[in-house]
């Protein structure tokens, strides 16, 4: 009768084990062939020189809050290509009579994912674009624009649904500022002897394949 038990206990883990997987192949699908949008907010902020005769950019803002938007067709379970869209609203920085800055950035981005099939799906991205970055000083704007030459950022989706995932996103962006609007200036001029900064964020993120 034991015997019997035991052969009936293994059948029924058997059992059980087979369902839980087929569960799961049933929820955790391979996105391919599909249009995603992608959200993240966390923290965000700008650092290092900017150019000979510039403030740096924790003159003009030090940490805050950032938004990122990723939109693109998933051409394959692993690849994704698209644009990418960011905004930041940073604190006031080390300037005097500074208040607060603010950025913003577009471009065009690629993701690429380790393991599409599984519920826990960790991916990279690479891309490239435009970043303008202002900030209010006493009462004037001054400006910085230029371009994003290497945006990397990295994360782990966790598959909830079909449809949405949600996950941790870090990311780092090398930039280099073409032009500048000092205070009092009447438009934009080129930046000299120009250095590479850095915008760092991290923070969670959503994913929505529809």
């Amino acid at each position: 009768m034991q015997h019997n038990l035991m052969r009936s206990l293994k059948v029924l883990c058997a059992c059980l084990v087979s369902v839980g997987t087929a569960q799961a192949q049933e929820e955790v699908t391979t996105p391919s062939n599909t249009f995603e949008l992608s959200l993240a907010a966390g923290y965000g902020q700008g650092l290092g020189p900017v150019a000979s005769g510039v403030p740096t950019l924790q003159g003009f803002g030090k940490a805050g809050g950032s938004f990122t938007l990723n939109a693109g067709w998933r051409i394959s379970p692993r690849w994704e290509a698209g644009l990418y869209g960011e905004f930041g609203d940073f604190s006031s920085g080390n300037l005097a009579g500074s208040d607060h800055a603010l950025t913003a950035a577009a471009g065009l981005q690629g993701q690429f994912h380790l393991l599409p099939a599984a519920q826990l799906d960790p991916w990279v991205g690479l891309g490239a674009g435009w970043r303008g970055y202002w900030s209010r000083i006493n009462g004037n704007d001054y400006g910085l624009q230029g371009l994003d030459l290497v945006r990397l950022q990295a994360g782990v989706d966790y598959r909830l649904t079909r449809q949405l995932s949600v996950g941790p996103v870090a990311g780092i962006t090398l930039t280099g500022f073409l032009s500048h609007e000092p205070i009092g200036a009447s438009g934009y001029s080129d930046t000299h002897d120009r250095k590479v900064d850095t915008f760092v964020f991290a923070g969670i993120g959503g994913r929505f394949d529809l």
